[in-house]
């Protein structure tokens, strides 16, 4: 957090010399006030010193699970994107359409596929 404060008092000084400091400043700032910085403040400010350690080490788990299930959950849609749907490149949107009714889930017929849509 000090970092970030530190950024924006140098970017404010170049920013009359270099166009594309005031976009940076505008990063940092959102960078800066988002909840990256809240976080430790909060738990320092929440508990007592005798139970910050142990706040500190709660909060760290719960961030690095939250890392590790957002890490999971871009891997499958990358590998969704990349094994299941088709190639698009140099086809039309009717081919392209044609191909995606064509895909099924988990080996699914077409009878599966009719009997939920009457159910």
């Amino acid at each position: 957090m000090s970092a970030i404060m530190a950024s924006i008092t140098v970017t404010l000084h170049l920013k009359d010399y270099i166009f594309v400091i005031p976009y940076s400043i505008v990063v940092l700032i959102f960078y800066g006030g988002g909840p990256a910085g809240v976080a430790p403040s909060l738990t320092n400010e929440i508990f007592i010193q005798s139970y910050r350690p142990a706040a500190f080490v709660f909060t760290g788990i719960l961030r690095w699970l939250g890392f590790v299930m957002l890490r999971f959950i871009l891997h499958f849609f990358t590998l969704c994107s990349v094994f299941i749907l088709p190639k698009t490149k140099g086809k039309t949107p009717l081919e392209i359409s044609r191909e995606l009714k064509n895909i099924r889930a988990c080996g699914s017929t077409k009878e599966d596929v009719r009997f939920l849509r009457q159910s």
